[in-house]
């Protein structure tokens, strides 16, 4: 179908007041305001599904509505990331204002069986219901380490480092990775 049909039919499917334009190879739908008019895909009976590619024919997004889910072949990326080293103690706070990252402890030495828990500062956190998921990237010296989220409030979470080890004590510095998934309960 040629590019002058599109329109038309993209036309006379958004009569109210959308705005449509091209620009070169890209087609442009824009509403004549901010967060008014829809682009509906299906009638809410019928299952439409929507495949995007991303480059290659192997790695695309998936709207399968008929069975209510987003399939992802293809590496979930979080653009937004960040570093940050702690101060001077394992339960030393530190403040990284990203939705990922890596946070480098200092050398600590929390005993075996043991725990540490510090806090992260950080604005993406929106609350209660968001989920953070954390692990333990590199850990070069003694003891086994496993880091858990202990609390997440609005600003911030706490990470909680499990030395699970039956007799070693930490001795290195510890990198662990993040990333906040914006969550809710409706």
């Amino acid at each position: 179908m040629g590019q002058s049909n599109i329109m038309r039919l993209l036309q006379e499917a958004l009569r109210n007041g959308t705005a449509i334009d091209t620009d070169g190879d890209t087609l442009k739908v824009l509403p004549t305001a901010d967060d008014s008019g829809a682009l509906n895909v299906g009638d809410g009976t019928t299952d439409v599904d929507v495949k995007i590619f991303l480059g290659s024919s192997t790695e695309y997004v998936e709207f399968d509505v008929g069975n209510s889910r987003v399939n992802f072949e293809a590496p979930i990326r979080i653009a937004n990331g960040g570093a940050v080293t702690q101060a001077s103690s394992i339960t030393t706070g530190v403040t990284l204002n990203t939705q990922s990252g890596q946070i480098t402890t200092v050398s600590q030495t929390v005993a075996a069986a043991a725990e540490a828990t510090f806090t992260v500062t950080n604005s993406v956190v929106t609350g209660t219901t968001d989920v953070v998921v954390v692990n333990v990237a590199t850990n070069s010296g003694n003891g086994t380490f496993q880091a858990f989220v202990t609390d997440v409030q609005a600003g911030q979470f706490n990470i909680t480092l499990a030395n699970l080890h039956a007799s070693a004590a930490g001795n290195s510095a510890l990198v662990i990775n993040f990333a906040v998934l914006q969550a809710s309960t409706s």
